[in-house]
């Protein structure tokens, strides 16, 4: 009986991880997905077609809240994910701001020491960003609150660094550079094409047409994290086309910018 139990453990055991292994193969780009009940989509799959990354739908800053539902209208926020930001799922910068982070100086002084850390990969920022903050005895939530959002999704969850959000543009307009230029038309029709699913159709839309989004990269004390831009030429014709920049006028550019977080799956 002990052997035919065994055998019959073994052999569920063997189901369960085809089923696993068969879910996870027949994902693809472009697929929603929820992981610790986050809503996210596939934007990379490995070379072994099981492995890859999610984005999370665009977060929503607290001084959204009060103008939340017109942000539903314009499409700039969807409606499951405005009835998350009503439970608290926000990143909030009011502590941000009374910091002092918006500052340059203040700034400059906070990343000085933080940047040589720093690397292209989103993961390994928000463990250098977490053991930064122990170090310096200063709190994530009022320095780094785009991390500390993150990090509240659950296990695994970061913001994606250079590195991510290059593969995140191959996934939208093929690379990053005037090289990968794309127009009205593109745009338009870029979403549908590559999801069959409205909320990931609508978060394309949003994260694309609002400023960019933030890197957990940084190259310059005083101009912080970078971001990925969506840069705009109007001569001879309309066009837009990816950039990494750094915010070199001074002017701190992270809430003008979407903010989504990573998982690995």
């Amino acid at each position: 009986m002990k052997k035919q139990s065994s055998s019959i453990k073994k052999g569920i055991i063997c189901c369960l991880s085809l089923f696993c292994s068969l879910s996870i193969q027949a994902q693809k780009l472009g697929d929603y997905i929820e992981i610790d009940s986050v809503p996210a989509f596939i934007f990379y799959i490995d070379n072994t077609g099981k492995h890859g990354l999610a984005m999370s739908m665009p977060a929503v800053y607290s001084d959204m809240l009060k103008k939340i539902d017109k942000y539903v209208k314009k499409g700039l926020i969807d409606k499951r994910q405005a009835e998350l930001s009503k439970k608290g799922n926000v990143i909030d910068i009011k502590n941000y701001e009374e910091s002092g982070m918006l500052n340059p100086k203040n700034k400059q002084k906070l990343f000085e020491n933080l940047i040589p850390k720093l690397t292209e990969k989103g993961e390994e920022n928000a463990a250098i960003i977490e053991a930064y903050c122990k170090e310096q005895n200063i709190l994530m939530q009022e320095h780094f609150p785009w991390e500390y959002w993150a990090s509240q999704l659950g296990q695994g969850w970061f913001i994606p660094g250079d590195y991510e959000l290059t593969l995140f543009a191959q996934f939208y307009s093929g690379g990053i550079g005037k090289d990968y230029h794309m127009g009205i038309s593109f745009l338009t029709k870029r979403g549908k094409e590559l999801s069959n699913n409205t909320r990931v159709q609508d978060a394309l839309t949003s994260i694309t047409s609002k400023g960019g989004l933030i890197s957990s990269t940084a190259k310059y004390a005083d101009c912080g994290f970078r971001t990925l831009h969506r840069i705009q030429k109007t001569m001879p014709k309309l066009t837009y086309w990816f950039e990494l920049l750094d915010n070199l006028n001074g002017a701190y550019k992270e809430l003008n910018v979407q903010t989504c977080a990573i998982h690995k799956f």
